[in-house]
């Protein structure tokens, strides 16, 4: 599956590029970059169900692999590719919350992280940071540790949309 975000296409697992991307074609779907521009072709009218929110967002979380493929071969330091797969899974989560039709399991969502994290909008790079410190991690591990998880997805949710995880 191909997709049209911002005013290009993307292809699974190239890693968000809209600005390298042709043109949407007529009838094409379009999936927002960031929540402002989820906001705006919402209000043009867009609209997405969960299932393909959830597909999405899935493809988003699963563009960290080819990315930090591409970081690594431009010499990035662990701590440098770990920031930017965590910027990476953040604005997927911000931007396909608000790609949502239902403001109330929006709010289910940031409900659940203000619970899990402490934070409506998930965890912040200092608590995973943290978090991989207490599993007994140092040094460059906790970095590679946090662009491994930020690939992964919650299985539960994947399952009700009968969607596998990144990894």
């Amino acid at each position: 599956m191909t997709f049209v975000i911002g005013c290009g296409a993307h292809a699974p697992g190239a890693g968000p590029s809209p600005e390298k991307a042709p043109v949407a074609m007529a009838g094409q779907r379009v999936y927002p970059t960031t929540p402002d521009e989820a906001e705006a072709l919402k209000k043009n009218g867009s609209a997405w169900s969960n299932a393909e929110i959830r597909e999405y967002y899935l493809q988003l979380a699963g563009s960290v692999d080819t990315s930090d493929a591409q970081w690594k071969q431009q010499g990035l330091s662990p701590e440098e590719r770990a920031r930017r797969a965590f910027e990476v899974r953040h604005n997927a989560r911000v931007t396909t919350r608000a790609m949502m039709g239902d403001p109330r399991e929006v709010e289910d969502l940031r409900a659940r992280d203000r619970e899990k994290y402490g934070n409506p909008d998930g965890p912040t790079f200092a608590q995973l940071v943290e978090n991989q410190r207490k599993k007994g991690l140092e040094g460059d591990a906790v970095y590679e540790a946090i662009v491994d998880s930020s690939q992964r997805t919650d299985k539960a949710t994947n399952e009700k949309f009968k969607l596998e995880g990144s990894k």
